[in-house]
């Protein structure tokens, strides 16, 4: 069952109740949607189905509202609301991460294009504040952590080295493995070992026991030349 909506699917638009490609959205703790309408190069809060704020795209034209201008945006691919009730936003079109104040202004920003050349990102999709005050983005080919504060990159690493390192950790797992099951501290092979002989044990008692009942039944019957 469908509680609400907004946009019509299959038909985009900026008029009134209309999208474009939205590719993000976050309800927010006043229960207003936050949704990063990105084919409109904007993101809206949306009350009900009233707009009550908005970055990017201020005239809301349908067909060339994106640009790097003061309060532009291009091909936006994800907002984030913060607790400080700025909002966060991956301005994916124009290369940057920036975050809005809730009157609009820009707080800070970082441009993924510059930089060293290690750190640098061309296609940044979305961003999340850690909580030791850095910022992480992810883009298709690696994830950064920037510093807000004197905008540099802290960290930064391509997910290829992460394919790398899980490729690394699985050829140890399985030497790891290969080690223990043929190692005599295998305690998979104890335990085999163990089963093993407590079988041959009760095999052992079974055939003593039944040699003694042999015996049994021969000392009781006349003939003492065959066991």
């Amino acid at each position: 069952e469908m509680l609400w909506t907004y946009g019509q699917m299959g038909v985009p638009g900026i008029e009134p109740l209309m999208l474009n490609t939205p590719s993000d959205v976050q309800r927010l703790v006043n229960g207003n949607i936050l949704i990063t309408d990105t084919g409109n190069h904007r993101i809206i809060e949306v009350e009900k189905n009233e707009i009550v704020w908005q970055y990017g795209n201020p005239d809301n034209n349908p067909t060339s509202g994106y640009g790097s201008g003061s309060g532009q945006l291009c091909y936006p691919q994800s907002a984030l609301r913060l607790d400080s009730g700025s909002t966060l936003i991956v301005d994916a079109g124009n290369l940057r991460v920036i975050e809005i104040s809730q009157e609009n202004q820009i707080v800070w920003e970082h441009y993924t294009n510059q930089g060293a050349e290690e750190h640098q990102m061309d296609s940044p999709f979305r961003a999340a504040k850690l909580p030791n005050g850095l910022v992480m983005v992810l883009g298709e080919q690696s994830v950064i952590e920037v510093d807000q504060y004197d905008k540099t990159v802290a960290w930064s690493c391509r997910l290829s080295d992460f394919e790398r390192i899980k490729a690394e950790k699985k050829v140890v797992h399985h030497i790891k493995r290969g080690f223990l099951k043929h190692g005599v501290s295998n305690p998979n092979i104890k335990m085999k070992e163990d089963k093993e002989a407590e079988e041959k044990r009760q095999m052992s008692e079974k055939m003593r026991e039944h040699l003694e009942k042999r015996i049994s039944e021969r000392k009781e019957s006349s003939n003492k030349a065959h066991v």
